[in-house]
């Protein structure tokens, strides 16, 4: 039998400047930063066990199972400004998720040996499971500024990735 356990955080941070040239000659200045957390945790457990039913039979069994669930958080900000200073666009994003999984595989082998030489029957099963849930949400707000004012693009998208085996 064996039993495994992982818990893990991890947090990450990044700030960007830039600085873009265009062939006219119009500098561009971007500035923007993210920040990231992701957590996992998980179990998993493994065995197997071989019985010998009497002098010419024997039955084996053996098995996995996992579970695990895990989330992550993105922001994320920019800004663009032109020669003068003037704000050209400035942006937010927040990506998240969050979801579950659980495997099950397993082995079921029955074997037993005839009296004439050679001569065996041999069974075999296989179970297998897989579910696996995840859900996130993409949300981003930009906002162009031009001499005739603001435009704001906001959007919001629904990832759904769940799926099952059996």
């Amino acid at each position: 039998l064996n039993y495994k356990g992982n818990n893990k955080n991890v947090l990450d941070r990044n700030t960007a400047k830039n600085q873009s040239l265009l062939p006219n000659g119009t500098n561009f200045f971007s500035t923007g930063g993210s920040n990231s957390e992701t957590k996992s945790a998980g179990q998993s457990l493994r065995g197997n066990v071989e019985v010998k039913l009497d002098s010419s039979a024997t039955l084996k069994v053996s098995f996995a199972g996992k579970k695990s669930r895990n989330s992550r958080e993105d922001i994320s900000t920019n800004e663009t400004r032109n020669d003068a200073g003037d704000l050209v666009n400035n942006s937010e994003q927040l990506n998240t998720s969050d979801g579950n999984s659980t495997q099950f595989s397993g082995n079921i082998n029955y074997a037993k040996k005839f009296a004439k030489k050679g001569r065996t029957i041999s069974i075999d099963l296989q179970p297998e499971a897989n579910n696996n849930s995840d859900m996130g949400d993409n949300i981003s707000k930009t906002n162009y500024y031009y001499a005739s004012g603001l435009k704001p693009d906001n959007r919001n998208y629904l990832n759904d990735n769940s799926g099952r085996e059996r």
